[in-house]
């Protein structure tokens, strides 16, 4: 696992983040948020999702991760999504990989707002969420979303998955 902070220079990065968090981002309801049938809701956007959509992207607002996507030095992309989670609802998040089909992809974590963050079940390890906050690690690497716990009303990341 590699955690780097300040990814991106801080104007591209504030850019993503004011996009995402403002009012005219589109965010879709999901009902589960590890597995089916969890009801564990969070909201979501599907910026690219080769399972569910196509070798395309699904978002309008693709071409704002290329900077991201381009430091990743990404392959071949699998999925990108936005996930934006609610202050702790008290359910438990479960471990879980991001594609089942694990083929040495690769799993990247962006942090767009503070609080909460990721624990992995290998050795127990915790990333705590901050802005502009980069985490890299295999598909096969279990991991959990930490809801947050302060008045910040939401959690906001983008995952990515490639090769």
């Amino acid at each position: 696992m590699v955690v780097i902070d300040d990814f991106l220079d801080n104007d591209v990065f504030n850019q993503i983040k004011n996009y995402m968090m403002g009012n005219n981002f589109p965010w879709f309801i999901q009902t589960n948020s590890d597995i089916s049938n969890d009801n564990n809701k969070q909201l979501c956007h599907n910026f690219y999702d080769t399972q569910n959509i196509g070798f395309r992207p699904n978002s309008d607002a693709f071409e704002m991760l290329q900077p991201l996507i381009e430091k990743l030095n990404v392959q071949a992309l699998i999925r990108i999504k936005a996930n934006l989670t609610f202050i702790d609802n008290k359910r438990k998040n479960v471990f879980h990989t991001d594609n089942l089909d694990d083929r040495g992809n690769t799993t990247a974590l962006f942090y767009i707002t503070s609080g909460g963050g990721t624990k992995f079940e290998k050795d127990d390890k915790f990333v705590e969420a901050k802005p502009n906050r980069m985490v890299i690690f295999m598909n096969k690497e279990k991991h959990k979303v930490v809801k947050h716990q302060t008045d910040e009303p939401f959690r906001a990341i983008i995952n990515f998955n490639y090769f």
